[in-house]
């Protein structure tokens, strides 16, 4: 844009000066004119194109300017690069001292009678659930037997 020897804008770019506010008013009216003739995609689409000439005469350096709007409205993010590591062997924890492999076969059978008790368990609930089907069942027969009886009170 150009400055004036003073290094001020013109009193015409300058926002709250009375010629800026004429500026404005005969674009305002011009873009209004537009609207109401040609409708709005037409008057959207001399816009653009006037702006796109605006900026090819305009700009000098287009390619720092659009990286600058660019940067602007999109700021750039740090990136934290991340690089594979070699995978170490995890080192197997000592075995505390005074145990021996008498103690570790004695755990083993423990751990033996464990399924055994998992077993009774698995039967225990496998009985609770026929229990809960048998009660269902009773239930939906007397629910029959009740709308069974409504039905012969109807009929009779």
């Amino acid at each position: 844009m150009s400055e004036n020897n003073n290094g001020k804008k013109p009193a015409i770019l300058t926002v709250g000066t009375p010629q800026c506010a004429v500026a404005c008013a005969v674009l305002g009216a011009v873009i209004a004119v537009l609207l109401l003739t040609i409708g709005f995609w037409k008057t959207l689409f001399i816009t653009l194109c006037i702006l796109a000439g605006l900026f090819v005469g305009g700009v000098s350096d287009k390619a720092e300017y659009v990286r600058s709007v660019t940067e602007a409205v999109l700021p750039r993010k740090e990136v934290k690069v991340y690089q594979a590591q070699e995978k170490k062997p995890v080192p197997r924890p000592e075995e505390p001292d005074g145990e021996t492999e008498d103690e570790d076969e004695e755990e083993g059978e423990a751990e033996e009678e464990d399924p055994e008790n998992a077993d009774g368990e698995e039967a225990a609930a496998e009985e609770e659930e026929a229990e809960v089907v048998e009660e269902e069942a009773e239930e939906e027969a007397e629910a029959e037997d009740g709308e069974e009886d409504r039905k012969t009170g109807e009929e009779a």
